[in-house]
């Protein structure tokens, strides 16, 4: 594999929301890893909560996949039970969001 231009880092933020909570957030992010991992986009990085949100950080290996990347992302929080208000926010090389 040749080596990347530049890589990208994206956050799934979800509002905490009553029967929405770290279990469901933990399921989502081993879907996810198991996703980019197969694929070989990226890998979820890190997760957290705080200030009425949840977080969970992806590493995108490299940036010229970063449309795919959030395509697998958003696939799979479709097929989850996520809450009103969830988005997926690019970071890296740009700002973007995508909401759920």
């Amino acid at each position: 594999m040749e080596a990347p231009e530049t890589t990208g880092f994206i956050e799934v933020i979800f509002p905490s929301v009553p029967g929405f909570g770290i279990d469901e957030r933990d399921e989502i992010e081993d879907t996810l890893q198991e996703m980019l991992e197969n694929r070989e986009l990226g890998d979820v990085s890190g997760s957290g909560a705080g200030m009425g949100v949840m977080i969970l950080d992806i590493d995108v290996f490299d940036a010229r996949n970063l449309e795919e990347t959030v395509q697998v992302i958003m696939e799979v929080l479709k097929n989850h039970s996520c809450p009103s208000g969830t988005r997926v926010q690019i970071n890296q090389p740009y700002q973007k969001t995508h909401q759920l």
